[in-house]
């Protein structure tokens, strides 16, 4: 009886498991997708600046 409840036990814990590395997973890829978005962004925008700021004449 108590390796049934052991067993069952464990099958649970294994399900919450894997369905916790899932919605882990799935935040991840949002969270670098987006991730990916701002760094793309802020090197076009370094990029923007270096070429406005190689137009301005030196003194």
């Amino acid at each position: 009886m108590e390796a049934t409840k052991a067993n069952k036990l464990l099958s649970e814990t294994t399900h919450n498991h894997i369905g916790l590395l899932r919605v882990n997973r799935f935040a991840s890829s949002l969270f670098f997708s987006r991730f990916d978005i701002l760094v793309d962004g802020y090197n076009s925008l370094d990029r923007n600046i270096s070429s406005s700021v190689s137009t301005i004449p030196s003194p």
